[in-house]
């Protein structure tokens, strides 16, 4: 649950598989990245499930839940998202195959990092290569329609840009608005304002997020965003694909693999490129794939080392001996200031007695139980390295039942003679993930855990306080 109604937090019960990496190395490679989730779709929204669809009986897709203040106008595209009937902000997309393993731009330049470096890019017959470039046209030729029909690509990041199995790109955020409610655009002042609207995104577009997201020609408080300024932040982003260096300036390199290709993004990225139709049209001729299969350019030939000159013989016996003591000497130095190990974790014998209640009480379904028993379980200090681990997951875990007990709020907030009742559980669940996040800060390397606690208390406090208004 996120701290602003509009930012995605996915839970699906339906599949929790990660999405399959198009390309597979022979041995794993640690510098493709694993997805922190295996359900990510986009930033709108504030809850994402696998499930049957109910505008499209028979069919499964996703279902995306949004706040009160978005809004959605179909693009000029195809497939998009449907309202379901009589049940506000309830929207769905069909998708082929598993949702839960559908693949962004940011997988796929995790994989192509990986790829890159296992040397799998050959020839241009790499099932990776024939995605970017399809993904690439795909992208351009989208913008293209969009244009014509008057609309933008709108707030088009790495991780909201889809593809399904045919390497079809789809902007799955496309035609969602948040148009707030307290004061006048942008909102500064509203509390509910999304936290991506402040995201970061300069290297991809001057054009701040606030004004991108309005893709939609219709009720537009900002002035329209022009169909070039869609060309260079595509530019930027098939650059990012080729390096993975986030720029905002695409500059051509003097020497390297595919100079037709770069000088056509730095063009474009520059403005020089007028529209995406052009844009496509070039670079068909030079598509993004030549950057891995051109050859580089050949380096200077490095003149050979002189062998180092002759040791005499009568030196040599008194030389080693002098690397000997020396070497004698700083390994007892070193010994007389090596750290000592840290004193071994002597187990609480009640530590696995908690655990077990912990996952008695998520078995049940009983949130409150859960989360005391938890917060018992972090007073235990300090814990075993696989305690820890096992304590964290137990964490998560209750995360997902607030969740759901949220959720199950959230509806009888629906109801206006319960929203007295609503909000005194809508506190109940603030007391009982709160000490936990204060208390009991998470790891550095749970940065994902730690940043849903933090939106989930946010988003009940925020509903709260609309409630209670």
């Amino acid at each position: 649950m996120p701290a602003d109604p509009d930012e995605d937090v996915v839970l699906t019960t339906a599949s929790t598989a990660a999405p399959r990496p198009l390309w597979k190395p022979a041995t794993p490679l640690a510098s493709v990245a694993a997805p922190a989730t295996g359900f990510a779709w986009g930033v709108f929204g504030f809850l994402h499930e696998a499930a049957e669809l109910t505008t499209t009986p028979g069919s499964r897709g996703v279902v995306r839940f949004v706040n009160g203040d978005v809004s959605y106008a179909a693009p000029p595209l195809g497939g998009g998202w449907k309202p379901t009937p009589g049940v506000p902000g309830r929207f769905e997309t069909p998708w082929a195959g598993d949702p839960a393993a559908a693949r962004t731009l940011t997988h796929l330049r995790a994989d192509l990092d990986g790829g890159g470096r296992a040397g799998a890019f050959q020839s241009a017959a790499s099932p990776l290569l024939a995605e970017l470039d399809a993904a690439a046209a795909g992208l351009l030729d989208a913008a293209a329609t969009l244009h014509a029909a008057g609309w933008t690509l709108g707030l088009a990041l790495p991780t909201n840009v889809a593809l399904d199995a045919a390497h079809a790109p789809h902007l799955i955020d496309l035609g969602f608005t948040w148009r707030g409610s307290y004061d006048a655009p942008p909102w500064d002042a509203s509390p509910g304002r999304p936290a991506w609207l402040d995201a970061p995104t300069q290297w991809l577009s001057e054009v701040p997020p606030v004004r991108r997201q309005f893709a939609d020609p219709s009720g537009t408080p900002f002035p329209r965003v022009a169909p070039v300024e869609d060309v260079r932040t595509l530019a930027r982003l098939f650059a990012w694909l080729l390096t993975g260096q986030p720029r905002a300036e695409v500059v051509a390199p003097s020497r390297g693999p595919a100079p037709e290709v770069w000088a056509l993004l730095a063009d474009a990225a520059a403005g020089k490129v007028p529209t995406a139709r052009e844009f496509g049209d070039r670079l068909a001729k030079s598509p993004l794939s030549r950057h891995f299969t051109a050859e580089l350019t050949p380096a200077a030939p490095v003149p050979p080392t002189p062998p180092p000159p002759p040791v005499k013989k009568s030196t040599l016996p008194w030389f080693l001996a002098g690397v000997a003591t020396l070497a004698v000497v700083v390994a007892c130095v070193g010994f007389a200031f090596w750290p000592p190990d840290p004193p071994p974790v002597t187990p609480s014998p009640t530590f696995p007695l908690l655990l077990a209640d912990v996952d008695a009480a998520l078995a049940k379904k009983d949130g409150p139980t859960a989360g005391a028993k938890l917060q018992e379980l972090y007073k235990i200090a300090p814990v075993s390295a696989a305690d820890a681990t096992a304590r964290q997951e137990r964490r998560a875990k209750s995360l997902d039942l607030w969740t759901v007990d949220y959720l199950a709020v959230a509806e009888l907030a629906r109801q206006p003679s319960r929203r007295l009742d609503a909000v005194t559980q809508l506190k109940a669940l603030q007391a009982r993930l709160k000490p936990l996040t204060d208390g009991y800060p998470l790891p550095p390397d749970a940065t994902a855990l730690t940043l849903k606690e933090k939106q989930c208390l946010e988003f009940a406090e925020l509903l709260a306080r609309q409630l209670g208004s």
